[in-house]
């Protein structure tokens, strides 16, 4: 595992789904603040978390909207 920008790693995600979100009509709103989070995480295994989620969404969602957001919890 290595430190990634949680939200430029996400970002990066979504602008890859831009394409199938436009053909399906779906319309999108994305809450991720500019600050550089860096978090460890397996990058390979983020990305097919978030990849299933939104193709499950595009596929199977019965919406026209889906929303997409970033929040930093407190530390423990």
């Amino acid at each position: 595992m290595k430190d990634y920008d949680i939200n430029e790693l996400t970002r990066e995600l979504i602008i890859e789904h831009i394409p199938a979100l436009e053909k399906q009509q779906v319309s999108f709103a994305v809450n991720i603040p500019d600050d550089e989070w860096l978090v460890t995480i397996d990058r390979v295994a983020y990305a097919r978390i978030l990849n299933n989620l939104l193709n499950n969404a595009i596929k199977h969602g019965k919406c026209s909207k889906i929303e997409i957001g970033i929040e930093k919890c407190s530390s423990r």
